[in-house]
């Protein structure tokens, strides 16, 4: 296995984002991971997935959306006008102005400021009772840096940095243990608080 000092390169640790809390069991014969001493980098991408262009159609007074291979009924309420897709996938508001019509767009939750983000969005006339615009919502990707260095004693240690989020700041690593393939990174009280598995290439 080769060292890579001070260098960022890919990280494959399940659990390194998900796992909280609990024991688990600790490796058969672990050694402290000095192979693994660097910089290491992850990301997740939570981005939804109905995104693009937004087609609304009117027909004898029956309104309807399109986006993302969904087809939804619209509600219509005067010059208002919603609807959602299904599964927590995305609503939409807006109301006709002129010949156009303005709303936003709000997408779920995201997972880096744990809030719905509402996106403006403008369709333009296609002619009578059509028109499209587009949907770009708020891009949703937790980024996460492993900084995995020696410590007093010989032990290795970790620490983790999320800027989106600080999910890190939970994380308090005195030790980093490899056996083999898998790797464990235990807390001060000798608790395995994360889990993985290294990948050399």
């Amino acid at each position: 296995m080769r060292q890579y000092p001070n260098t960022i390169f890919s990280l494959v640790l399940i659990a390194v984002i998900l796992t909280l809390g609990g024991v688990q069991t600790l490796l058969a014969e672990p050694a402290p991971a000095t192979d693994l001493v660097g910089l290491w980098e992850a990301s997740r991408n939570f981005t939804p997935e109905v995104k693009g262009d937004l087609r609304i159609i009117e027909t004898n007074g029956v309104w309807r959306a399109e986006i993302g291979g969904f087809t939804v009924e619209v509600t219509a309420d005067g010059n208002d006008l919603s609807f959602a897709i299904p599964g927590n996938r995305g609503t939409f508001r807006g109301a006709l102005e002129g010949k156009n019509i303005k709303g936003h767009w709000v997408q779920p939750r995201t997972q880096s400021n744990f809030a719905p983000y509402a996106s403006p969005v403008f369709l333009v006339s296609q002619g009578p009772g059509r028109w499209r615009g587009k949907v770009w919502p708020l891009n949703d990707t937790l980024h996460f840096y492993l900084m995995i260095e020696p410590r007093e004693g010989g032990a290795i240690g970790a620490f983790i940095r999320n800027p989106e989020a600080n999910i890190g700041r939970f994380y308090r690593i005195e030790q980093v243990l490899q056996d083999g393939n898998g790797v464990q990174f235990l807390d001060g009280n000798g608790r395995v608080r994360l889990e993985g598995v290294y990948h050399e290439t």
